[in-house]
């Protein structure tokens, strides 16, 4: 079984569409403050960084269940099952989990996502979808 590289590639420009949505917001403490205030548009952030992480979880099941036949029970058992196996840097698997932990509770709704968590993934990780890109892109030649 192949790995289906337009099926990743389409998963990444989805990421990298998304991610470009909320640079700016990285960018601009006035133009971050106004947007995670106004009801609406913290809802398209959460939702943005949702649906990102939701393409990456796919993006690891794929490469799981394509290059080792092995089915993951989670979406962390996904990162944790490419650590093992060597196709993701283990230094990775901290932010892959913080990530999957995030979209468990805007999903799941264990617990409110506050506007002080969502501002701290804008300016301090939208780094990790790029550099989760160029994993993949290694990983899917």
């Amino acid at each position: 079984m192949d790995v289906n590289a337009d099926r990743i590639r389409d998963r990444l420009v989805f990421i990298r569409e998304q991610v470009g949505v909320l640079e700016p917001l990285a960018r601009s403490q006035e133009l971050r403050q106004n947007r995670l205030q106004d009801p609406l548009s913290y809802g398209g952030i959460v939702r943005s960084l949702q649906t990102s992480i939701e393409a990456m979880i796919d993006i690891a099941f794929h490469l799981c269940a394509k290059l080792h036949a092995r089915e993951p029970q989670s979406a962390a058992d996904a990162f944790e099952i490419l650590v093992e196996y060597g196709d993701l840097p283990r230094a990775f698997l901290p932010k892959a989990l913080k990530m999957v932990r995030f979209r468990n509770l805007v999903v799941h709704g264990y617990l409110r996502v506050d506007s002080g968590m969502v501002e701290a993934i804008v300016t301090e990780d939208l780094g990790d979808f790029a550099e989760w890109e160029t994993i993949v892109r290694g990983l899917a030649r």
